[in-house]
């Protein structure tokens, strides 16, 4: 038999499974039903947004290695079942998404050739005229192989700059060896840093 309990706020009787867990609660649970409680933060949230939003802002700033640590635990413990939603996912919606970027693209065209034109100069300052016609085909390679896992995968990769093209502390050059395929969530996050000690 389930057992009840009384919401000490709207008065119903519910089962524990509608309340939410606390030790030192009877049964384990909170006084107050899950309907209630999400009522009250809501209500809370709304009449306090300047220092909840303060709140999150200093938790997520004394936390950043804790929470960096998590969602890498929780990546590769999850990294099947993510791959396999954004395999369905991309197929599902792969006109869209399409549609989508053109849209984007065509909305926002000086911002987008800005873009690609610093990235096509940093790429030309960054690339030695001493590579050969091997070292090219070698960076071909390493482009469609990033084309490669995003189509095998449903994850985006982006082409990475082990040692950035722009760092706060040596720039790196566009060959090869330095070229390497990232998830694009990686790359992202990685930016312009740089932890090879220089």
């Amino acid at each position: 038999m389930t057992q009840e309990k009384t919401c000490t706020t709207c008065g119903e009787t519910k089962g524990v499974d509608g309340f939410d867990q606390e030790k030192k609660g009877k049964f384990g649970v909170r006084s107050a039903c899950k309907v209630c409680r999400a009522e009250y933060n809501k209500k809370y949230n709304q009449e306090n947004k300047e220092s909840v939003a303060e709140y999150h802002k200093k938790y997520q700033q004394e936390n950043k290695e804790s929470k960096a640590e998590y969602y890498k635990k929780y990546y590769q413990k999850n990294k099947e079942s993510k791959a396999e939603y954004h395999r369905k996912y991309n197929r599902e919606n792969k006109e869209s998404k399409a549609e989508y970027h053109r849209k984007y693209q065509q909305e926002n065209k000086p911002l987008y050739r800005a873009i690609q034109a610093k990235r096509r100069s940093r790429k030309l300052n960054a690339t030695p005229p001493w590579l050969t016609e091997e070292h090219y085909e070698e960076i071909k390679a390493i482009y469609l192989k990033a084309q490669t896992l995003t189509e095998e995968t449903g994850i985006p990769h982006h082409v990475d700059h082990q040692v950035p093209l722009q760092g706060k502390k040596v720039c790196g050059l566009h060959v090869p060896w330095n070229l390497d395929p990232l998830p694009a969530s990686d790359n992202m996050k990685k930016n312009n840093t740089f932890d090879g000690g220089w």
